[in-house]
């Protein structure tokens, strides 16, 4: 290569960008700018809003069948919708890595020396895709391989039914997700997925519907454990204020 190839090379290379106001960042693998670290480092620290509990000690959100959910944090305030949304349509790998890498060491300190035979994730549709150019649930899930040192497979595939849950209510959620999934005829083996403990990554978790769905699909292929992951979870508010009113206390 010569000098101004080299030249060119190191114009192209992306600048790093905040992940939460998009505003350059000098440091390199880290994607937060000094005044969003402060508002992350708050977000972090939030208790569920369904227990109150710490996440980090917080078991008490299921997504059946998975037999484990594991969260960053909850899905509310600006800090967490502007990386939700960016991590959607236009994070780079330096926020997969380092968000996996927070994933990572969260499911280790919960469920100690965890082993999986493989990460997969619950796939976007082919519009989304092409439209943003690429999978933000694949990305994340294939930093999470990597960590995990399995391999990272298309177990599922989108099916390609329209509309979007966001605009949906927690009610028609459920009805909605049956027909969105379906197993990757690719990754069958004899009619079987050949992977018995299995993580499935996603970005966000409302209702647990999709997630839900997801895995059962798994298991019906031969999965025998199925844990999930997700940058973030949505409270159910109303939840929240049975267990306050329950314990006569609000959180």
């Amino acid at each position: 290569m010569n000098g101004l190839s080299k030249v060119f090379k190191f114009i192209a290379k992306p600048v790093p960008h905040c992940l939460v106001c998009r505003n350059a960042v000098a440091s390199a693998g880290y994607p937060f700018c000094e005044n969003c670290t402060v508002m992350y480092s708050k977000l972090i620290c939030l208790p569920c809003g369904e227990c109150g509990k710490q996440i980090a000690k917080c078991g008490c959100i299921e997504v059946p069948p998975c037999i484990r959910f594991y969260r960053l944090f909850e899905y509310e305030g600006d800090a967490a919708q502007c990386i939700i949304y960016n991590l959607k349509k236009r994070a780079s790998a330096v926020d997969y890595t380092f968000i996996a890498r927070r994933l990572w060491e969260r499911i280790c300190d919960t469920s100690g020396n965890i082993s999986f035979d493989c990460v997969c994730y619950v796939p976007r549709n082919k519009k989304g895709t092409a439209k943003y150019g690429f999978d933000h649930a694949r990305l994340l899930a294939d930093a999470l391989a990597k960590l995990f040192g399995v391999p990272c497979k298309s177990l599922l595939m989108h099916t390609g039914a329209k509309g979007e849950q966001k605009r949906l209510s927690r009610h028609y959620r459920g009805f909605a997700v049956k027909t969105r999934f379906d197993i990757n005829a690719k990754a069958l083996q004899e009619g079987k997925l050949p992977y018995k403990r299995v993580l499935l990554a996603d970005d966000i978790v409302t209702t647990g519907n999709t997630m839900g769905e997801c895995a059962r699909i798994l298991k019906a292929c031969g999965v025998r454990q199925v844990f999930g992951v997700a940058v973030g979870h949505t409270p159910d508010k109303n939840k929240g204020r049975r267990l306050s009113d329950q314990n006569g206390r609000s959180f």
